[in-house]
């Protein structure tokens, strides 16, 4: 999954944000732990930086959800933008929660990305936020990494899946790592 910045701000959340899934991660306060906690009954409408052509398409047509792209050099092997042109457009802003994804994270050392171009998004979203929840499923956690994007210490949160092992998640926890399991459909 490509990085995207997501930003809240008070308002209505669209309902087909909130049957995606997206809403129970977007309508959130800081809980202490730097992970997102719902609070009851409010709706919250999301402003997203993207690099990903994916989100793009997905949001692109949801009422209530203000949508920036970065630009860049597009990979259509991925499909996103990279280069200095999206790292650039990230420089400027402030996200109060990144939701990012990665190649893979490997617990005790960070989010890493496959290529450099990955490496330095998923390093400039981080530095735009003051939350960061990495989203990926089970089977990238440990897994080979070769670009350190985001250290460790810089990550608020995880989001996986259930096939995560019990054994991995107590490793997660015991390096400080908040985990959230997401019921996938």
């Amino acid at each position: 999954m490509p990085p995207s910045a997501i930003e809240d701000r008070s308002s209505n959340l669209p309902a087909p944000l909130e049957e995606s899934g997206l809403g129970s991660h977007a309508s959130h306060r800081s809980a202490g732990s730097g992970c997102p906690e719902p609070v009851e009954g409010q709706r919250v409408g999301l402003t997203v930086l993207t690099t990903a052509l994916a989100a793009v398409e997905e949001l692109g047509s949801v009422p209530g959800v203000r949508l920036f792209c970065t630009g860049g050099q597009f990979r259509s092997e991925n499909p996103d933008f990279v280069g200095p042109t999206a790292v650039a457009a990230f420089a400027g802003l402030h996200a109060d929660i990144a939701f990012v994804g990665a190649d893979s994270l490997i617990v005790g050392r960070g989010l890493y990305s496959a290529d450099q171009g990955s490496a330095a998004i998923l390093s400039a979203i981080g530095a735009c936020a003051s939350r960061r929840v990495a989203v990926l499923d089970h089977t990238k956690i440990n897994a080979q990494g070769m670009f350190l994007g985001l250290p460790r210490e810089r990550i608020d949160c995880v989001i996986t899946d259930a096939g995560l092992s019990p054994e991995v998640r107590r490793e997660m926890e015991a390096d400080g790592l908040k985990v959230i399991l997401a019921a996938v459909s």
